[in-house]
């Protein structure tokens, strides 16, 4: 059975001591949220939200935006090889533990969605994706602007929108080919984002869009 929640989801601790607030996404395939996800503490103690291992692949889209406070994690448990899969069409605030891959195991894809330009920002020490999918609006004017303290991801595509590392990682967009369409932009602000770094001359750098390098490098 599928989840619809219509207004925000939110995860948050109890008053006792030991009463932390855990939800695992295991029975319902799709979980859809109209407005946004919320990881909070009221009383100091910490929240999880988890993909759990089931081996069934579970989808989560959220139409708001996605808030991470410190003391809390998103993450997925051990995938056990199911292709779960994350949508988010807002900004991603992360002040805990962000972390789409698993050990071992298919880790989340997630896609950022929406014609309006968003964010990953914050002071969490681990802000991971797996692969990562900018689907943004029909154009690169559409942004995301990732400033975060910590950021990684396994890999990037690019459908549509501008993908902007303004923090000051390295990150390894592609190892093999990256293809940077027409209607999106590849950008740094500061950071370094790496592509076609194999050492194979079968991987290339397909540019039919743009790239742009204000500070740091590409």
């Amino acid at each position: 059975a599928d989840l619809s929640v219509g207004n925000d989801f939110t995860v948050t601790d109890g008053a006792g001591a030991g009463q932390t607030g855990t939800v695992l996404f295991s029975e319902s395939n799709n979980v859809s949220i109209s407005n946004d996800l919320v990881l909070t503490t009221a009383n100091s103690q910490s929240t999880t939200l988890s993909y759990r291992s089931t081996g069934t692949a579970r989808a989560i889209s959220v139409t708001g935006n996605v808030t991470i406070g410190a003391n809390n994690t998103f993450n997925v448990v051990n995938a056990n090889g199911s292709a779960h899969s994350l949508s988010i069409n807002g900004s991603v605030t992360n002040n805990g533990t962000l972390d789409l891959v698993p050990a071992s195991g298919t880790n989340v894809s997630t896609t950022f969605t929406g014609s309006t330009s968003t964010s990953i920002t914050g002071a969490g020490a681990t802000t991971e994706f797996g692969t990562l999918t900018l689907d943004k609006g029909s154009s690169s004017a559409s942004e995301l602007n990732v400033n975060a303290t910590a950021f990684s991801l396994e890999s990037l595509s690019l459908l549509n929108g501008s993908f902007r590392l303004t923090s000051s990682q390295s990150i390894t967009a592609a190892s093999a080919s990256l293809t940077v369409p027409a209607t999106t932009r590849l950008a740094v602000s500061g950071g370094t984002i790496n592509v076609a770094t194999a050492a194979s001359d079968q991987n290339d750098l397909f540019l039919s869009g743009e790239i742009e390098v204000i500070s740091g490098s590409i």
